[in-house]
């Protein structure tokens, strides 16, 4: 497998013991999911010890103005709101 080095992402390198048999589940668990050790560690560290994480707007940013047409002042116009949540 490839290894490919990212320096501009703003990784940091962590290194860690742990014992043979953690080692050999964690191995095993990144084959499985056709994933890198790195990725499974990080994704257990990250539900252990959340960070903020993206904003909703971060994670949408690709979709935010992607349609045409519609009102401009849908999220803050009242007469859009009437009747929403019932």
């Amino acid at each position: 497998m490839a290894r490919h080095t990212r320096r501009s992402s703003g990784l940091k390198t962590l290194s860690i013991k742990v014992p043979a048999a953690l080692s050999a589940r964690v191995v095993k668990l990144a084959k499985t999911r056709k994933s890198t050790v790195s990725q499974v560690v990080r994704e257990a560290l990250e539900s252990y010890a959340p960070g903020e994480g993206l904003s909703f707007s971060e994670a949408a940013r690709q979709f935010i103005g992607c349609l045409d047409g519609g009102p401009g002042d849908l999220s803050t116009n009242p007469k859009h709101l009437k009747g929403f949540g019932r």
